[in-house]
Protein backbone atom coordinates (compact mmCIF):
# COMPACT_ATOMS: atom_id res chain seq x y z
CA UNK A 1 0.00 0.00 0.00
CA UNK A 2 1.37 3.65 -1.58
CA UNK A 3 -0.65 5.62 1.17
CA UNK A 4 -2.91 5.22 4.00
CA UNK A 5 -4.52 8.42 5.67
CA UNK A 6 -7.94 9.76 7.16
CA UNK A 7 -10.92 11.02 5.33
CA UNK A 8 -12.97 13.02 6.83
CA UNK A 9 -14.73 11.81 10.15
CA UNK A 10 -18.67 12.54 11.50
CA UNK A 11 -18.96 15.26 13.38
CA UNK A 12 -22.30 14.53 14.76
CA UNK A 13 -24.35 15.37 11.42
CA UNK A 14 -26.43 12.61 10.43
CA UNK A 15 -26.14 9.04 9.15
CA UNK A 16 -25.56 7.06 7.01
CA UNK A 17 -22.61 9.26 5.74
CA UNK A 18 -22.85 7.47 2.04
CA UNK A 19 -18.99 7.82 1.50
CA UNK A 20 -17.87 8.73 -1.92
CA UNK A 21 -14.24 10.14 -2.88
CA UNK A 22 -12.40 10.67 -6.66
CA UNK A 23 -8.84 11.00 -7.41
CA UNK A 24 -7.99 13.65 -9.76
CA UNK A 25 -4.27 14.59 -10.61
CA UNK A 26 -3.53 17.00 -7.75
CA UNK A 27 -6.73 16.07 -5.61
CA UNK A 28 -8.70 13.86 -3.42
CA UNK A 29 -12.10 15.07 -3.19
CA UNK A 30 -14.77 13.39 -0.68
CA UNK A 31 -18.47 13.81 -0.85
CA UNK A 32 -20.58 12.84 2.31
CA UNK A 33 -23.99 13.53 3.01
CA UNK A 34 -22.47 15.64 6.21
CA UNK A 35 -19.20 17.64 4.65
CA UNK A 36 -17.65 17.74 0.84
CA UNK A 37 -13.36 18.23 1.66
CA UNK A 38 -10.92 18.13 -1.04
CA UNK A 39 -7.58 17.03 0.04
CA UNK A 40 -4.43 17.20 -1.24
CA UNK A 41 -3.31 13.51 -2.91
CA UNK A 42 0.42 12.91 -1.68
CA UNK A 43 -0.46 13.64 1.95
CA UNK A 44 -4.36 13.56 2.61
CA UNK A 45 -3.98 17.14 4.01
CA UNK A 46 -7.14 19.41 4.00
CA UNK A 47 -7.68 22.18 1.52
CA UNK A 48 -11.23 23.24 1.53
CA UNK A 49 -14.49 21.87 2.78
CA UNK A 50 -17.88 22.88 1.74
CA UNK A 51 -21.18 21.92 3.64
CA UNK A 52 -23.25 20.35 0.86
CA UNK A 53 -25.62 23.23 0.49
CA UNK A 54 -23.14 25.48 -0.52
CA UNK A 55 -22.02 23.33 -2.65
CA UNK A 56 -25.25 22.86 -4.44
CA UNK A 57 -26.54 26.48 -3.84
CA UNK A 58 -26.78 27.47 -7.52
CA UNK A 59 -29.15 25.14 -8.46
CA UNK A 60 -30.57 23.91 -5.19
CA UNK A 61 -32.79 26.67 -3.75
CA UNK A 62 -32.52 25.20 -0.29
CA UNK A 63 -33.96 22.12 -0.85
CA UNK A 64 -33.37 19.41 1.10
CA UNK A 65 -30.04 17.02 -0.21
CA UNK A 66 -28.71 13.45 0.10
CA UNK A 67 -27.13 10.88 -1.46
CA UNK A 68 -24.34 12.15 -2.99
CA UNK A 69 -22.39 10.62 -5.76
CA UNK A 70 -18.64 11.57 -7.20
CA UNK A 71 -16.65 10.67 -9.93
CA UNK A 72 -13.46 11.94 -12.06
CA UNK A 73 -13.66 11.21 -15.94
CA UNK A 74 -10.22 11.04 -17.00
CA UNK A 75 -11.58 10.84 -20.41
CA UNK A 76 -12.64 14.54 -20.11
CA UNK A 77 -10.09 15.82 -17.50
CA UNK A 78 -13.73 16.99 -15.55
CA UNK A 79 -15.32 15.51 -12.44
CA UNK A 80 -18.64 14.71 -12.16
CA UNK A 81 -20.99 15.33 -9.06
CA UNK A 82 -24.95 14.19 -8.60
CA UNK A 83 -26.99 14.70 -5.54
CA UNK A 84 -31.13 14.03 -4.99
CA UNK A 85 -33.50 16.51 -3.69
CA UNK A 86 -37.18 15.97 -2.78
CA UNK A 87 -37.91 19.57 -3.91
CA UNK A 88 -38.81 21.31 -0.80
CA UNK A 89 -39.24 24.36 -2.36
CA UNK A 90 -39.74 23.12 -6.36
CA UNK A 91 -40.09 19.87 -8.00
CA UNK A 92 -38.44 17.19 -7.05
CA UNK A 93 -34.70 16.52 -8.42
CA UNK A 94 -31.10 14.92 -9.34
CA UNK A 95 -28.60 17.99 -9.55
CA UNK A 96 -25.27 17.18 -11.38
CA UNK A 97 -22.45 19.43 -11.42
CA UNK A 98 -19.25 18.88 -13.70
CA UNK A 99 -16.40 20.67 -13.05
CA UNK A 100 -14.83 23.64 -15.14
CA UNK A 101 -11.40 22.09 -15.11
CA UNK A 102 -9.18 18.90 -12.80
CA UNK A 103 -9.42 21.56 -9.78
CA UNK A 104 -12.25 20.79 -7.93
CA UNK A 105 -11.97 24.10 -5.60
CA UNK A 106 -12.67 25.81 -8.36
CA UNK A 107 -15.61 26.16 -10.38
CA UNK A 108 -18.29 23.90 -11.86
CA UNK A 109 -20.99 23.90 -13.96
CA UNK A 110 -24.84 22.85 -12.55
CA UNK A 111 -27.85 21.70 -14.02
CA UNK A 112 -30.96 20.17 -12.71
CA UNK A 113 -32.75 16.91 -13.88
CA UNK A 114 -36.08 16.96 -13.25
CA UNK A 115 -37.77 13.56 -11.54
CA UNK A 116 -41.63 14.57 -12.52
CA UNK A 117 -44.56 11.94 -12.77
CA UNK A 118 -45.18 12.75 -9.07
CA UNK A 119 -42.25 10.41 -7.82
CA UNK A 120 -39.02 12.03 -6.27
CA UNK A 121 -35.56 10.32 -6.53
CA UNK A 122 -33.39 8.35 -4.74
CA UNK A 123 -29.92 6.51 -4.48
CA UNK A 124 -28.64 8.45 -7.85
CA UNK A 125 -25.45 6.48 -9.68
CA UNK A 126 -22.76 7.80 -12.30
CA UNK A 127 -21.15 6.71 -14.88
CA UNK A 128 -19.74 7.78 -18.12
CA UNK A 129 -17.78 6.88 -21.35
CA UNK A 130 -16.08 9.27 -24.21
CA UNK A 131 -19.70 10.30 -25.26
CA UNK A 132 -22.08 10.63 -22.23
CA UNK A 133 -22.12 11.33 -18.44
CA UNK A 134 -25.33 9.01 -17.13
CA UNK A 135 -27.11 9.38 -14.20
CA UNK A 136 -29.66 7.02 -12.56
CA UNK A 137 -32.42 7.44 -10.14
CA UNK A 138 -35.00 5.30 -8.29
CA UNK A 139 -38.04 6.79 -8.67
CA UNK A 140 -40.03 7.03 -5.27
CA UNK A 141 -44.15 7.42 -5.55
CA UNK A 142 -44.75 10.79 -3.71
CA UNK A 143 -47.52 9.76 -2.28
CA UNK A 144 -47.42 5.61 -0.83
CA UNK A 145 -43.75 5.88 -0.91
CA UNK A 146 -43.07 2.68 -2.80
CA UNK A 147 -40.25 2.36 -5.59
CA UNK A 148 -42.10 3.06 -9.09
CA UNK A 149 -39.27 2.64 -11.17
CA UNK A 150 -35.98 4.36 -12.45
CA UNK A 151 -34.89 6.78 -14.43
CA UNK A 152 -31.99 7.16 -16.82
CA UNK A 153 -30.28 10.40 -17.88
CA UNK A 154 -27.58 10.33 -20.32
CA UNK A 155 -25.92 13.85 -20.68
CA UNK A 156 -24.27 14.52 -24.41
CA UNK A 157 -20.67 16.05 -23.20
CA UNK A 158 -20.46 17.87 -26.19
CA UNK A 159 -24.05 19.44 -26.61
CA UNK A 160 -25.39 19.25 -23.17
CA UNK A 161 -28.69 17.57 -24.53
CA UNK A 162 -30.22 14.96 -22.13
CA UNK A 163 -32.05 12.55 -23.31
CA UNK A 164 -34.20 10.53 -20.17
CA UNK A 165 -35.07 6.65 -20.31
CA UNK A 166 -38.00 5.22 -17.72
CA UNK A 167 -38.34 1.45 -16.36
CA UNK A 168 -40.99 0.55 -14.20
CA UNK A 169 -41.41 -2.08 -11.73
CA UNK A 170 -39.62 -2.94 -9.91
CA UNK A 171 -37.27 -0.70 -10.04
CA UNK A 172 -34.30 -1.75 -8.34
CA UNK A 173 -31.19 0.40 -9.06
CA UNK A 174 -29.32 0.84 -12.20
CA UNK A 175 -25.51 1.09 -12.12
CA UNK A 176 -24.28 2.96 -15.02
CA UNK A 177 -19.99 1.88 -15.86
CA UNK A 178 -17.07 4.23 -15.25
CA UNK A 179 -15.92 3.52 -18.71
CA UNK A 180 -12.35 4.05 -19.45
CA UNK A 181 -12.13 2.39 -22.73
CA UNK A 182 -12.18 5.45 -25.19
CA UNK A 183 -12.82 3.92 -28.00
CA UNK A 184 -16.29 2.12 -26.66
CA UNK A 185 -18.69 3.65 -28.38
CA UNK A 186 -21.96 2.42 -25.89
CA UNK A 187 -22.48 2.32 -22.02
CA UNK A 188 -23.72 -0.44 -20.29
CA UNK A 189 -25.61 -0.30 -16.71
CA UNK A 190 -26.33 -3.17 -14.43
CA UNK A 191 -29.81 -4.39 -12.13
CA UNK A 192 -29.64 -6.95 -10.01
CA UNK A 193 -32.55 -9.63 -10.79
CA UNK A 194 -34.78 -11.01 -8.43
CA UNK A 195 -35.95 -14.17 -8.66
CA UNK A 196 -38.23 -16.34 -6.37
CA UNK A 197 -36.22 -18.17 -3.54
CA UNK A 198 -33.10 -15.89 -4.33
CA UNK A 199 -31.29 -14.26 -6.65
CA UNK A 200 -28.75 -15.61 -9.03
CA UNK A 201 -29.34 -13.03 -12.41
CA UNK A 202 -28.34 -9.83 -13.37
CA UNK A 203 -29.85 -7.19 -16.24
CA UNK A 204 -27.39 -6.02 -18.59
CA UNK A 205 -28.69 -3.03 -19.97
CA UNK A 206 -26.91 -0.96 -23.02
CA UNK A 207 -26.78 2.72 -24.09
CA UNK A 208 -26.19 2.45 -27.49
CA UNK A 209 -25.38 5.91 -30.42
CA UNK A 210 -28.50 5.82 -32.72
CA UNK A 211 -27.30 7.47 -36.51
CA UNK A 212 -28.04 11.08 -35.29
CA UNK A 213 -25.91 10.15 -32.18
CA UNK A 214 -28.51 10.33 -29.53
CA UNK A 215 -28.91 7.29 -27.47
CA UNK A 216 -31.27 4.47 -27.17
CA UNK A 217 -31.71 1.57 -24.60
CA UNK A 218 -31.49 -1.61 -25.53
CA UNK A 219 -33.63 -4.32 -24.38
CA UNK A 220 -31.94 -6.19 -20.99
CA UNK A 221 -29.70 -9.37 -21.25
CA UNK A 222 -30.33 -11.64 -18.53
CA UNK A 223 -26.94 -12.99 -17.18
CA UNK A 224 -26.85 -15.82 -14.94
CA UNK A 225 -24.59 -16.35 -12.35
CA UNK A 226 -22.98 -19.80 -11.00
CA UNK A 227 -24.35 -19.38 -7.00
CA UNK A 228 -27.29 -17.86 -5.54
CA UNK A 229 -27.93 -16.01 -2.74
CA UNK A 230 -30.55 -13.75 -0.98
CA UNK A 231 -30.92 -9.93 -1.53
CA UNK A 232 -30.65 -9.15 2.07
CA UNK A 233 -30.73 -10.64 5.13
CA UNK A 234 -33.14 -10.73 7.85
CA UNK A 235 -33.96 -8.89 9.88
CA UNK A 236 -31.73 -5.98 7.95
CA UNK A 237 -30.10 -5.05 11.18
CA UNK A 238 -27.89 -8.19 11.05
CA UNK A 239 -24.20 -7.36 10.67
CA UNK A 240 -22.02 -8.45 14.03
CA UNK A 241 -19.92 -6.37 15.57
CA UNK A 242 -17.57 -6.14 18.76
CA UNK A 243 -18.75 -4.39 22.74
CA UNK A 244 -22.49 -4.17 21.70
CA UNK A 245 -25.28 -6.20 21.46
CA UNK A 246 -26.60 -3.82 18.94
CA UNK A 247 -26.23 -5.29 15.39
CA UNK A 248 -25.64 -2.49 12.04
CA UNK A 249 -28.16 -2.37 9.38
CA UNK A 250 -26.73 -4.70 6.67
CA UNK A 251 -26.30 -4.24 2.74
CA UNK A 252 -28.93 -5.44 -0.11
CA UNK A 253 -27.44 -6.54 -3.39
CA UNK A 254 -27.64 -3.65 -5.50
CA UNK A 255 -24.68 -3.35 -8.42
CA UNK A 256 -23.59 0.40 -7.12
CA UNK A 257 -20.17 0.30 -8.63
CA UNK A 258 -19.43 -0.55 -12.19
CA UNK A 259 -16.38 -0.05 -14.74
CA UNK A 260 -15.59 -1.13 -17.88
CA UNK A 261 -11.88 -1.80 -18.89
CA UNK A 262 -10.14 -3.41 -21.83
CA UNK A 263 -13.64 -4.41 -23.16
CA UNK A 264 -14.45 -6.67 -19.47
CA UNK A 265 -17.42 -5.29 -17.27
CA UNK A 266 -16.53 -5.42 -13.64
CA UNK A 267 -18.87 -5.07 -11.04
CA UNK A 268 -19.39 -6.05 -7.40
CA UNK A 269 -22.21 -6.25 -5.07
CA UNK A 270 -22.84 -7.61 -1.25
CA UNK A 271 -24.55 -11.09 -0.98
CA UNK A 272 -26.24 -12.81 1.23
CA UNK A 273 -25.15 -16.31 1.59
CA UNK A 274 -28.46 -18.77 2.81
CA UNK A 275 -28.04 -20.26 6.34
CA UNK A 276 -27.38 -24.30 5.80
CA UNK A 277 -24.75 -26.47 7.74
CA UNK A 278 -21.90 -25.86 4.93
CA UNK A 279 -22.13 -22.14 4.68
CA UNK A 280 -23.96 -20.20 7.69
CA UNK A 281 -25.79 -16.68 6.97
CA UNK A 282 -23.80 -13.78 6.58
CA UNK A 283 -23.00 -11.44 3.51
CA UNK A 284 -20.13 -11.49 1.30
CA UNK A 285 -18.63 -9.49 -1.35
CA UNK A 286 -19.42 -10.97 -4.55
CA UNK A 287 -18.00 -9.62 -7.99
CA UNK A 288 -18.74 -10.20 -11.56
CA UNK A 289 -16.59 -9.87 -14.52
CA UNK A 290 -18.46 -9.74 -17.92
CA UNK A 291 -17.85 -9.90 -21.85
CA UNK A 292 -18.17 -6.72 -23.74
CA UNK A 293 -20.69 -9.28 -25.41
CA UNK A 294 -22.65 -9.63 -22.23
CA UNK A 295 -21.05 -13.27 -21.60
CA UNK A 296 -20.71 -14.47 -18.02
CA UNK A 297 -16.51 -14.58 -18.30
CA UNK A 298 -15.38 -14.25 -14.14
CA UNK A 299 -17.81 -14.69 -10.94
CA UNK A 300 -15.94 -14.78 -7.10
CA UNK A 301 -16.74 -14.40 -3.37
CA UNK A 302 -14.86 -13.05 -0.66
CA UNK A 303 -16.58 -14.06 2.19
CA UNK A 304 -15.57 -15.56 5.54
CA UNK A 305 -17.20 -19.67 4.80
CA UNK A 306 -17.40 -20.20 8.58
CA UNK A 307 -19.59 -16.95 8.99
CA UNK A 308 -17.95 -14.93 11.75
CA UNK A 309 -17.31 -12.31 9.22
CA UNK A 310 -19.72 -10.37 7.08
CA UNK A 311 -18.51 -8.49 4.12
CA UNK A 312 -20.64 -5.75 2.70
CA UNK A 313 -20.86 -2.44 1.10
CA UNK A 314 -18.60 -3.09 -1.93
CA UNK A 315 -16.55 -1.40 -4.98
CA UNK A 316 -14.36 -2.06 -7.33
CA UNK A 317 -11.99 -0.12 -9.89
CA UNK A 318 -9.48 -1.55 -12.62
CA UNK A 319 -6.46 0.26 -13.85
CA UNK A 320 -5.19 -0.19 -16.98
CA UNK A 321 -2.84 -2.86 -16.01
CA UNK A 322 -5.95 -4.98 -15.49
CA UNK A 323 -4.90 -5.00 -11.53
CA UNK A 324 -8.15 -5.15 -9.42
CA UNK A 325 -8.92 -3.18 -6.10
CA UNK A 326 -12.03 -4.17 -4.14
CA UNK A 327 -12.68 -2.00 -0.95
CA UNK A 328 -15.96 -2.42 1.45
CA UNK A 329 -16.90 -2.95 5.11
CA UNK A 330 -15.96 -5.38 7.56
CA UNK A 331 -18.08 -6.42 10.34
CA UNK A 332 -17.26 -9.21 13.01
CA UNK A 333 -18.49 -10.27 16.78
CA UNK A 334 -15.09 -10.39 17.59
CA UNK A 335 -13.99 -6.90 16.24
CA UNK A 336 -15.17 -3.27 15.90
CA UNK A 337 -16.84 -2.54 12.36
CA UNK A 338 -13.39 -1.83 10.36
CA UNK A 339 -12.39 -0.66 6.52
CA UNK A 340 -11.25 -4.05 4.60
CA UNK A 341 -10.19 -4.76 1.04
CA UNK A 342 -8.90 -7.73 -1.22
CA UNK A 343 -6.42 -6.97 -4.39
CA UNK A 344 -5.46 -8.89 -6.96
CA UNK A 345 -1.83 -9.51 -8.27
CA UNK A 346 0.41 -10.81 -10.82
CA UNK A 347 0.64 -14.16 -9.21
CA UNK A 348 -2.47 -14.67 -8.07
CA UNK A 349 -4.96 -13.17 -10.14
CA UNK A 350 -8.67 -13.95 -10.03
CA UNK A 351 -8.09 -16.13 -6.95
CA UNK A 352 -5.97 -13.18 -4.90
CA UNK A 353 -9.49 -11.57 -4.67
CA UNK A 354 -10.60 -14.23 -2.22
CA UNK A 355 -8.51 -13.03 0.36
CA UNK A 356 -9.76 -9.85 2.48
CA UNK A 357 -7.21 -7.65 4.29
CA UNK A 358 -7.98 -5.10 6.82
CA UNK A 359 -7.46 -0.86 5.61
CA UNK A 360 -8.51 0.43 9.09
CA UNK A 361 -9.27 -1.39 12.09
CA UNK A 362 -12.69 -0.10 13.86
CA UNK A 363 -11.89 2.00 17.10
CA UNK A 364 -14.92 1.32 18.92
CA UNK A 365 -18.28 -0.55 19.15
CA UNK A 366 -20.72 1.78 16.62
CA UNK A 367 -24.64 2.98 17.32
CA UNK A 368 -25.77 5.64 15.53
CA UNK A 369 -29.39 5.70 14.55
CA UNK A 370 -31.29 7.16 12.02
CA UNK A 371 -34.98 8.55 12.14
CA UNK A 372 -36.04 5.17 12.08
CA UNK A 373 -34.32 4.02 14.89
CA UNK A 374 -31.89 1.69 12.69
CA UNK A 375 -28.25 1.35 13.50
CA UNK A 376 -27.24 2.91 10.34
CA UNK A 377 -24.04 2.36 8.08
CA UNK A 378 -22.68 3.01 4.61
CA UNK A 379 -24.69 3.20 2.96
CA UNK A 380 -21.93 2.92 -0.02
CA UNK A 381 -18.03 3.35 -0.24
CA UNK A 382 -15.85 4.08 -2.78
CA UNK A 383 -12.80 2.55 -4.86
CA UNK A 384 -11.39 4.50 -7.89
CA UNK A 385 -8.61 4.55 -10.50
CA UNK A 386 -6.03 7.45 -10.64
CA UNK A 387 -5.91 9.68 -13.69
CA UNK A 388 -2.53 8.19 -14.24
CA UNK A 389 -3.99 4.83 -14.75
CA UNK A 390 -1.99 3.04 -12.17
CA UNK A 391 -2.83 3.31 -8.93
CA UNK A 392 -5.90 2.42 -7.31
CA UNK A 393 -7.47 3.94 -4.01
CA UNK A 394 -10.33 3.23 -1.84
CA UNK A 395 -12.42 5.44 0.42
CA UNK A 396 -14.24 3.01 3.40
CA UNK A 397 -15.59 3.34 6.69
CA UNK A 398 -14.97 2.69 9.71
CA UNK A 399 -16.31 2.78 13.25
CA UNK A 400 -14.09 5.54 15.16
CA UNK A 401 -13.67 6.12 18.55
CA UNK A 402 -16.16 7.78 20.58
CA UNK A 403 -16.89 11.78 20.67
CA UNK A 404 -19.06 13.92 22.80
CA UNK A 405 -21.92 12.51 20.99
CA UNK A 406 -21.24 9.01 21.42
CA UNK A 407 -20.73 6.86 19.05
CA UNK A 408 -19.14 7.71 15.49
CA UNK A 409 -18.36 6.80 12.04
CA UNK A 410 -14.96 7.52 10.23
CA UNK A 411 -13.03 7.44 6.89
CA UNK A 412 -10.20 6.59 5.31
CA UNK A 413 -8.22 6.19 1.91
CA UNK A 414 -6.06 3.40 0.77
CA UNK A 415 -4.13 4.22 -1.99
CA UNK A 416 -2.43 1.34 -4.16
CA UNK A 417 0.06 1.90 -6.44
CA UNK A 418 1.33 -0.32 -9.44
CA UNK A 419 4.15 -2.06 -8.38
CA UNK A 420 7.60 -2.75 -10.16
CA UNK A 421 6.90 -6.41 -10.88
CA UNK A 422 3.38 -5.55 -12.64
CA UNK A 423 5.44 -2.87 -15.50
CA UNK A 424 8.44 -5.69 -15.70
CA UNK A 425 5.98 -8.65 -15.66
CA UNK A 426 7.36 -10.17 -13.15
CA UNK A 427 5.39 -12.67 -10.50
CA UNK A 428 4.50 -10.77 -7.38
CA UNK A 429 3.36 -12.61 -4.09
CA UNK A 430 0.30 -11.94 -2.55
CA UNK A 431 0.36 -10.63 0.60
CA UNK A 432 -0.66 -12.77 3.83
CA UNK A 433 -4.53 -12.29 4.75
CA UNK A 434 -5.30 -10.19 8.32
CA UNK A 435 -7.09 -12.39 10.59
CA UNK A 436 -10.18 -10.34 11.08
CA UNK A 437 -11.14 -11.59 14.46
CA UNK A 438 -8.01 -10.19 15.51
CA UNK A 439 -8.43 -6.68 14.40
CA UNK A 440 -10.02 -3.70 16.90
CA UNK A 441 -10.47 -7.04 19.54
CA UNK A 442 -11.90 -4.52 22.40
CA UNK A 443 -10.03 -5.33 25.61
CA UNK A 444 -11.21 -7.92 28.29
Amino acid sequence: MASSFAGPRDSGGGVPPDVQGAAGPDHLLVMLNTVFVAQRKSDGNDLKSWSPDAFWRPVSGGDLLFDPRVLYDPLAGRWIAAIATEGVFADPAILVAVSDGDDPTAGWTYRKLAVGGGNYGEFPLVGFNARWIVVTSNLVSGSTGYLAGSAIWAIDKDSGAVSRFTLGSPGFPLAPAATFDAGEPDEVLLQPRPSTGGSGRANLFRLVAEGSGSPALAPAKVIAAPAAWLDSPSPLESLPQAGSTRRIVSDQDEFSSVCVRHEKIWAVQTATIPASAAAPLHTAVQWWRITREGALDGFGRIEDAAGSTWLAFPSIAVNAEDQVLIGYSVFSGNAFASAGYSVSTECGGDAALSAFHVLKTGEAPYERLDGAGHNRWGDLSQTVVDPDGARLWTLQEFAASAGAGGSRWGTWWGGFAESAGARAGVCVAVPAAADPAAVGRPPR
